[in-house]
């Protein structure tokens, strides 16, 4: 959560869910899905999904490492 409060759409962030853990490609790895959620006033700009996007890769190594996690790099989508 800290990661979304401190980007472009912190005032607004409400939140992550885990929707899903499944096995990973290697015996010690779990894969985890996850949907984080915000809101706007609908008068608000259109959320910057590219720049959201760049935010996130720029705090998380390319995204490849959260915390003590290792990321999938090809693994993050963002939909606004």
């Amino acid at each position: 959560d800290r990661l979304l409060k401190e980007s472009s759409v912190g005032p607004d962030f409400q939140g992550c869910g885990t929707i899903d853990f499944r096995p990973g490609s290697h015996r010690d790895e779990t894969r985890v899905d996850a949907v984080c959620t915000y809101s706007k006033e609908p008068s608000a700009a259109p959320l910057d999904r590219v720049g959201l996007y760049h935010q996130v890769s720029n705090k998380t190594r390319g995204i490849t490492q959260l915390g003590p996690y290792s990321l999938d790099k090809d693994s993050l989508y963002v939909n606004g």
